[in-house]
């Protein structure tokens, strides 16, 4: 969630410094190189090339994709059965519920910011 903030933050300061988030020294492969392809995957379908401003408005959308993929893959009985068997803690399904509302709620108040 914090990637995810601090991506949205770069989105915001891209209108004064023209750093686009994926060029941002706190994010790491393998996550800069899924939204960089996610990125060039999406403007293969297009009928024009995207300007960079608006990729970098897409990135958040793309980051919220990911998150949630990660997430959904710790709720898989194989990684609960992981953490189990190593003492770790792992959360139940209502607080998974609880992150993904929140998740969802956070991108809508993102799409709402730029209407």
């Amino acid at each position: 969630m914090c990637l995810l903030l601090r991506l949205t933050m770069a989105v915001i300061d891209y209108e004064e410094d023209f750093i686009p988030p994926w060029n941002l020294p706190l994010l790491q492969d393998p996550i800069r190189s899924r939204i960089i392809d996610i990125l060039l995957y999406s403007e293969r379908w297009t009928h024009q090339k995207r300007e960079e401003r608006e990729m970098v408005l897409r990135v958040p959308t793309h980051m919220v994709q990911i998150l949630r993929e990660t997430i959904y893959h710790d709720t898989t009985n194989e990684v609960q059965q992981q953490c189990q068997s190593n003492n770790n803690i792992f959360l139940e399904s209502w607080q998974y519920e609880n992150l993904f509302n929140k998740i969802d709620n956070f991108i809508q108040a993102y799409n709402n910011q730029r209407k």
